[in-house]
């Protein structure tokens, strides 16, 4: 059997420690990457009044490059490969629409987002529950909750109210995200885990 596949839930392989010391650069490029992502996308929604939708696109496609690469150099037998990968995947398509569609209009987009949000919330919290008493676990068990609490006001509350508002979401997820990574980075120690 794969070596990959053999690893057992307590085995250091499968921590977010492990995953850091087995490539701590990717978590400082896509911490950077990622709170650039999300200044932008509060930049140019708020401040420069760019479209919501190519913003989104633009910043969610680039993040989603970036997390993708995370999946396909990880060694080791993590058992969160797959969901980093559709949480990848999950960027890359939500990007795309904004890209290939821009003209949906802000209501839908802004509903995109917010299951989005959502998908991406619980998607952390099954990470968090794969690395259950490990360090950090609770870190990204609290964040998926934050992101499931910011999809359902976004839909329930300010799905209508703008490319202004929205994009504020959408940055404060990916600051959120970034600034998770370099502390990774930084301490070695798991603040929270891949976005």
């Amino acid at each position: 059997m794969n070596a990959r596949f053999d690893a057992k839930p307590g085995d250091e392989a499968l921590t977010i420690a492990g995953a850091r010391r087995e490539n701590p650069r990717f978590f400082l490029v896509a911490g950077l990457i990622l709170l650039a992502d999300g200044l932008a996308a509060i930049a140019l929604t708020s401040l420069l009044s760019f479209p919501l939708e190519k913003t989104a696109g633009a910043v969610l496609g680039v993040s989603g490059f970036t997390l993708l690469f995370h999946p396909f150099s990880a060694r080791g037998g993590s058992q969160v490969i797959p969901l980093e990968f559709i949480m990848a995947l999950l960027h890359l398509c939500i990007g795309f629409i904004g890209l290939l569609y821009p003209f949906v209009g802000a209501l839908t987009f802004a509903q995109w987002l917010g299951i989005f949000l959502l998908a991406e919330g619980a998607l952390r919290i099954s990470i968090a529950v794969n690395f259950r008493g490990a360090r950090g676990a609770a870190a990204v068990a609290r964040i998926g909750a934050a992101e499931l609490l910011l999809g359902l006001v976004l839909l329930l509350f300010f799905a209508g109210a703008g490319d202004q508002i929205v994009g504020l979401f959408l940055g404060a997820d990916l600051i959120l995200g970034g600034i998770c990574m370099v502390g990774i980075f930084r301490t070695g120690r798991a603040p929270c885990t891949v976005t």
